[in-house]
């Protein structure tokens, strides 16, 4: 319980941190993106790549372009609010599997992060699919829920969203464990208490930046 809270406590200021500098403007915002950034590199990714210096080559792809690409849709008014889904999405994935996993997760997901269990996606697959869904309806795409009225093409944008969201986030999550596992850490950093550093905050934002950015005229005639 104790641990929650304080998970609870940091999620909040972190929230409030990204909201109100997103609702000041993109030029905050961008601001904010790059000192997080050179946080990442300076602080944290030095010592994920202490035991292998050619870790250095990721830099470009991960956490470099993702950060890129948040700025460029943080800069194009059309395409802003995307970011409101991407961090909304991502951060409910990892909230419902860490609710679900701490309470029933039996099964390990896998060897590279010892707490992870495939109860614990399936919280996260669950909570991002009611997420998706209530973003479906407030924007307009899905605005019943009467199954006579749809062609199951909707609910395919719907059921294609949440497990894309969901691969992505697991794929993050994993792939920073590797990156922690082979240094010998447990958190990127102790930044955000309850969370570890932002890279182990930001993991699933990274990976999921790419699809957000790539399909962004898709997404924004989804959700907006």
């Amino acid at each position: 319980m104790i641990n929650f809270l304080t998970r609870l406590r940091t999620a909040l200021i972190y929230g409030a941190l990204l909201v109100s500098s997103f609702y000041l403007g993109p030029i905050y915002f961008s601001g904010l993106v790059v000192i997080g950034l050179s946080y990442i590199l300076i602080c944290e990714f030095p010592k994920i790549i202490k035991n292998n210096s050619l870790l250095w080559l990721l830099v470009p792809i991960y956490p470099v372009l993702p950060a890129i690409l948040i700025i460029l849709l943080n800069q194009d008014l059309n395409y802003r609010n995307l970011l409101i889904y991407l961090f909304i999405f991502t951060s409910v994935f990892d909230t419902g599997a860490y609710l679900v996993g701490r309470r029933f997760g039996k099964r390990k997901l896998s060897p590279l992060s010892p707490q992870k269990t495939w109860e614990g996606v399936a919280g996260g697959v669950c909570f991002t699919l009611v997420a998706v869904l209530l973003s479906l309806w407030r924007s307009g795409y899905l605005s019943s829920l009467d199954l006579e009225d749809y062609n199951w093409e909707d609910f395919g944008w719907l059921a294609g969203l949440t497990l894309v969201i969901s691969v992505l986030c697991v794929i993050g999550d994993l792939f920073e464990s590797w990156l922690k596992r082979q240094a010998n850490l447990k958190d990127s950093s102790n930044l955000l208490p309850g969370h570890g550093g932002l890279l182990d905050r930001l993991d699933t934002v990274f990976f999921s930046t790419y699809f957000f950015y790539i399909f962004r005229i898709q997404l924004v005639k989804l959700l907006s």
